[in-house]
């Protein structure tokens, strides 16, 4: 059949185009997932440090 030929290249081609949008789409969420580590850890950070008694400096006598 020279017709389903053309239709399963057709079927390949659009499988590919859901491939790339996929990737394309799960490489956005892993960047925002990756910023939103990122933000995380530096607020952790931000709180530890805040909650760290500040040094006392003795007084020399």
């Amino acid at each position: 059949m020279p017709g389903s030929g053309g239709l399963s290249r057709k079927r390949e081609r659009g499988a590919n185009k859901r491939a790339i949008k996929t990737r394309r789409l799960a490489r956005v969420n892993a960047g925002e997932r990756s910023d939103a580590l990122r933000a995380r850890a530096a607020d952790l950070i931000q709180g530890a440090r805040a909650a760290q008694p500040k040094a006392s400096h003795r007084q020399r006598s």
